[in-house]
């Protein structure tokens, strides 16, 4: 009596393989079904796969069985967020290359090889515990880990409703009901005291130029890349107000000029305090004819 099939199967490429054994003794992979979604029940699925064959329940050449190859990669997690963030460098996003970085470090290591349209809960659930762990074990700081999670939040949404339709893959959104990794205590934002901005100004040691960029930063509340995109028509004396629309990259594309963050653009009334120092600037620069940087 010939010995009962105990199944063998293996995982490539996010995908599950049955090892079925042909008559004569032969051995051949064979796709599971995708109902089939642990290595055990892979391995189940094989046993009674090859138990069919022996007793010419399934004729092994009329399914024109392939042998096994890795997934397709534009179906796999990774590769589909491949195609998500080329549409997003397209749309000029300036956080691309560190979202990408986020997804390759912290989250393609758990998701990456899965098919995007088979991702479940449970696997979304696996990414914030591995986050959760490297929060505890200081390897990564808990802003970074939400960051990577909002990433992962956000691409499960455009899969489910981009109005990019060649992204849309699935029909609901694996991590809508999963609980974000841990957070931690928000660090409070560095600023100058009052006394410490006129300590400054009346130092003789500090250039005027520098004096100018301090005083400037102090009373428009600009980030330092929207300070260095500021343009004098961008400055309106007569009515006394500011319009910040642009921001210099400082950090990837150094120097590029792109949308302030956010891409919202705002205007609002200049501080009287301030309206001296901008007349005295705009004179030497030119008067009303003054055109470039302030």
């Amino acid at each position: 009596m010939p010995r009962k099939a105990t199944g063998s199967a293996y995982e490539r490429g996010g995908k599950l393989y049955a090892y079925v054994t042909l008559p004569g003794g032969k051995r051949k992979p064979f796709p599971c079904p995708d109902k089939i979604r642990t290595l055990k029940q892979a391995k189940d699925y094989s046993a009674w796969f090859s138990e069919q064959i022996r007793l010419g329940n399934i004729n092994p050449d009329a399914l024109a069985a392939k042998p096994a190859e890795p997934l397709d990669k534009a179906a796999t997690f990774e590769g589909w967020c491949g195609k998500w963030l080329d549409e997003r460098r397209a749309r000029n996003l300036s956080s691309v290359n560190d979202d990408e970085s986020r997804l390759r470090v912290h989250v393609w290591p758990v998701l990456g090889a899965l098919p995007v349209a088979q991702v479940t809960t449970a696997d979304v659930e696996r990414l914030v515990a591995s986050l959760d762990g490297k929060i505890r074990t200081g390897k990564l700081s808990w802003k970074t880990a939400r960051n990577a999670w909002g990433l992962v939040t956000k691409a499960f949404d455009d899969a489910k409703k981009s109005k990019n339709s060649a992204l849309r893959v699935r029909q609901d959104n694996a991590a809508a009901d999963v609980a974000p990794p841990d957070g931690g205590a928000r660090k409070a934002k560095v600023y100058l005291w009052p006394s410490e901005v006129a300590r400054l100004l009346a130092c003789d040691r500090v250039p005027v130029r520098w004096k100018r960029l301090v005083v400037l930063s102090v009373y428009l509340y600009c980030r330092a890349g929207e300070l260095e995109a500021l343009q004098w028509d961008a400055v309106d004396l007569t009515h006394g107000v500011i319009h910040v629309h642009q921001s210099v990259e400082r950090y990837r594309d150094v120097g590029k000029i792109r949308p302030t963050k956010g891409r919202m653009a705002r205007r609002y009334p200049i501080e009287p305090a301030l309206v001296p120092l901008l007349a005295a600037m705009r004179a030497e620069a030119g008067g009303a004819k003054a055109t470039g940087p302030v």
